[in-house]
């Protein structure tokens, strides 16, 4: 993913929107063009090959090139969830968490999704998804507690110039959602760069780094908003707002979410600055943690749009988190921005206007045969 950006802004009620979380950080961003799926990994392996008798390839976009124009990819969830009934989100800012609580009429199968759990609630199936999200640097900076109504949904957010207090800055939005509530507040993808295989990517640092903002991991706030209702299976316009079905709202607590009487956390690294701050566990000294697992992305099938592992504190087992073992492969993927039209006008001729599941792991199949003018169906199978 490429990711960056996150709102400023040092008093709640300013508008932070498109404003940037640091300026140290920005000037990374604009050395570190080499970018690649913004958050630590996003994406989805592309393509296992091409089924049917005129089957058509693209090469692999495994060059620095590729990764570099994926700072105005538009990306589409292709993974197991389904958009859920009376959706909301808690966000912790003492735990770094975000919890998404939906309701299904229908069973949710969650056997392959580390991060969720599931319950029955009358005649409906309660699905609780955790996410691992960044805080402001300053307690100033964070939406005060209390609900706040998302305010909006821009499901397409490419990179952009931004005029702010701090001047013109060029911010790498990397394509992924951003999800406003609470005025300027939002949530997106990350912002942070790291090195992985040469090149710099994009990583969610977990602690008190932004100013306001709670920063998510692109593949993750991709997730959340096809949850939510918008679904990530279409093509947008950027930049564009549209609204969330149901009105959902976000929860904003300023000590540990709790389900089912037990603190919430997520099996990713905190900042090595303030782990005790961060993790229940340790902050309390208990172990009646509802410890949730997690899940990352990665487009390039030699991992190189991962993040280095991460020395930090790795959760659950307290080990160094290793990016590569938490990879779900075709939940996520992008589409270059020179094909948005060609993928739009296919999509449009489908049913409710998406793109059908298994596209992602058939994209590079799917992408040549609609340069190539031919019958996907025929080409790819799908």
């Amino acid at each position: 993913m490429t990711l960056a950006g996150s709102s400023a802004g040092r008093r709640r009620r300013r508008d932070r929107v498109g404003i940037i979380a640091a300026l140290p950080e920005i000037v990374l961003l604009r050395i570190a063009q080499i970018l690649s799926l913004g958050s630590l990994t996003l994406g989805t392996v592309m393509a296992t090959g091409c089924s049917g008798s005129d089957s058509v390839e693209i090469p692999d976009e495994t060059g620095e090139d590729d990764l570099v124009h994926r700072a105005r990819a538009h990306w589409i969830y292709d993974g197991p969830l389904p958009a859920l009934e009376d959706a909301n989100v808690t966000v912790s800012l003492r735990g770094h968490t975000a919890r998404l609580t939906g309701y299904s009429a229908g069973d949710v199968d969650i056997s392959q999704l580390p991060h969720a759990r599931k319950s029955k609630a009358g005649k409906r199936t309660r699905i609780d998804l955790v996410y691992p999200i960044a805080t402001g640097e300053k307690a100033s900076y964070n939406s005060e507690p209390g609900r706040h109504p998302f305010v909006g949904a821009r499901p397409y957010y490419p990179d952009a110039d931004v005029v702010n207090e701090f001047g013109t800055n060029f911010v790498l939005w990397g394509g992924f959602p951003f999800l406003n509530y609470d005025g300027g507040i939002a949530l997106h993808g990350p912002i942070s760069v790291g090195g992985s295989s040469g090149r710099e990517v994009f990583y969610l640092r977990r602690g008190h780094v932004s100013h306001g903002c709670n920063r998510m991991l692109g593949e993750h706030v991709t997730e959340l908003t096809h949850v939510l209702g918008v679904s990530m299976r279409k093509i947008y316009e950027q930049r564009q707002a549209y609204d969330l079905p149901a009105s959902p709202y976000v929860e904003v607590l300023a000590g540990y979410d709790k389900l089912d009487e037990q603190y919430v956390d997520v099996d990713y690294p905190t900042d090595a600055t303030d782990p005790g701050k961060i993790r229940p566990a340790h902050a309390l000294g208990t172990t009646n943690v509802a410890m949730f697992g997690s899940w990352v992305a990665s487009e390039f099938p030699d991992g190189s749009d991962l993040p280095a592992d991460m020395k930090w504190e790795g959760g659950e087992s307290g080990n160094i988190y290793v990016f590569a073992e938490h990879v779900r492969r075709g939940w996520v993927c992008s589409i270059p921005e020179a094909s948005l039209e060609l993928v739009s006008t296919w999509a449009r001729s489908r049913p409710r206007g998406e793109i059908p599941k298994g596209f992602c792991a058939k994209k590079k199949c799917v992408l040549g045969a609609l340069r190539k003018d031919k019958n996907v169906m025929v080409a790819c199978g799908i």
